[in-house]
């Protein structure tokens, strides 16, 4: 391999997510790079001398052996991933997509430039647009809940418009946010299934198809109307051991995963909106672009990042929906917990990031709650629903109850207590904590089952 070609690698692999290069292997053949010193250092060198700015990585030298068992030495080169695009000496710019380092040109390359925030598409100008394009009524309610003392000087500082001249021009974010009329290509599409996935032809599976169309805030406010009603509810068991209808998905959970899609997409592409699709057994909602900057799926529950930070400080301001986006994330997965369903799942590929949310716990789950069910309706038979509600609700309180108190709740002898306590450590409600058999300061705790979450 040449330095120029390693160098070109390594710019796709920091472009994208980073990665792992091995010199010194073909075809599956240990071939070394011991042969030339030389070559070995213009390799060593490459990210430095053909890459611009100069990737960021660790190179070592591993032994291994070859087909004739002798020690032959391979470069490995550990690429981080960059929040900055990295090009060559010729300017060209590549981006690792699956085992292809692609070439990007034009507007892939100024998607990727969106992406790692070097320039922020919010913040350009529609041609063509005016303030007399925007809702004033909801330009008037900005106003009114900023305190500012002109809508002009408002929608400036926020990045929502720009004065050229003489003339208000309106940034992408402001006409996204506040128009009479937004771009064809900002809309949300819903569409419901029967069934677990999406059959064509004959056997085509479309239960109902609507599209929502309007500005930002009109957008979101619609879909929580539309999924809301859509996604009805279901019996699951409640902290009384008992089954009891509550909504098929937590509220924040589906519509953050909305919130999110419609601040953060990308909107430089402009050939598809969001879609949601609505299946028996999970909610999907997709919106185009990458994951932005440095997120990815393994740190988005704690990285924060906004492709659009104009949309997001102005929508923020004048709804309250949009929180940091980590924070927002981190808040689904334990409202999905606190349901007893599965963890949200990320799905990235080259031109979309899709969110799934799960409507039924895994096997595990719905086997452990059906459980605790079974155990508590075993108990509230032998102290009574009244007792066994108020023991659950102290110890939900205090985290912790030691036997002769708990007995005194439930009316029970001390050795019935502590068999009583023994069944819900057995299904992971409590757990004993104790010194020694014969410990006399022994209490029974709460563990971090979901089961507490709730009462």
């Amino acid at each position: 391999m040449s330095p120029t070609a390693l160098a070109d690698s390594m710019i796709g692999f920091a472009n994208a997510d980073g990665g792992r290069i091995v010199v010194g292997i073909s075809n599956g053949v240990v071939e070394g790079v011991d042969s030339d010193i030389t070559h070995l250092n213009e390799l060593q060198q490459a990210a430095i001398n053909f890459s611009q700015p100069p990737v960021r990585h660790r190179s070592e030298l591993i032994s291994c052996k070859d087909s004739l068992g002798l020690e032959k030495n391979l470069l490995l080169l550990d690429i981080e991933a960059s929040e900055t695009i990295h090009r060559n000496r010729k300017k060209e710019c590549f981006l690792r997509i699956g085992d292809e380092n692609r070439r990007l040109v034009g507007a892939e390359e100024r998607e990727l430039a969106f992406d790692k925030g070097e320039s922020k598409f919010d913040a350009t100008v529609v041609e063509g647009v005016s303030l007399a394009d925007l809702d004033h009524s909801l330009i008037d309610e900005y106003v009114s809940r900023q305190g500012a003392s002109s809508k002009e000087a408002l929608l400036r500082s926020r990045g929502l418009s720009v004065q050229s001249g003489n003339e208000i021009k309106i940034t992408q974010a402001g006409h996204l946010l506040m128009a009479k009329v937004p771009p064809i290509w900002s809309y949300i599409r819903y569409v419901r299934y029967l069934g677990t996935r999406v059959e064509t032809g004959m056997r085509a599976n479309i239960r109902e198809d609507v599209t929502l169309t309007g500005n930002i805030p009109q957008l979101i406010q619609e879909a929580k109307e539309l999924i809301s009603e859509k996604l009805g509810t279901v019996s699951r068991l409640a902290p009384s051991g008992r089954f009891e209808v509550m909504p098929v998905l937590p509220e924040f959970a589906w519509l953050e995963a909305i919130v999110n899609a419609v601040t953060h997409r990308s909107y430089s592409l402009q050939g598809d909106g969001i879609r949601v699709r609505d299946f028996e057994d999970r909610l999907e909602i997709e919106s185009p672009g990458r994951l932005p900057g440095l997120v990815r799926v393994k740190n988005i529950r704690e990285t924060r990042y906004s492709r659009n930070p104009h949309i997001a400080r102005a929508l923020a301001e004048l709804t309250g929906y949009v929180r940091e986006l980590n924070e927002g994330v981190e808040r689904m997965f334990e409202e999905m917990g606190r349901y007893g369903l599965r963890e949200p799942r990320f799905e990235v590929s080259d031109a979309s990031v899709r969110v799934v949310l799960f409507k039924q716990p895994d096997e595990v789950t719905l086997q452990r709650d059906a459980l605790v069910a079974e155990t508590l309706r075993f108990l509230a038979r032998r102290v009574g629903q009244e007792q066994l509600n108020l023991l659950l609700q102290k110890l939900s309180a205090e985290r912790q109850l030691r036997t002769n108190e708990i007995g005194e709740i439930l009316g029970v002898s001390l050795p019935t207590t502590r068999s009583h306590m023994k069944r819900l450590e057995q299904i992971g409600l409590l757990s004993q904590v104790l010194k020694s058999s014969t410990d006399p300061t022994r209490y029974w705790s709460v563990t971090d089952h979901t089961f507490w979450n709730d009462i």
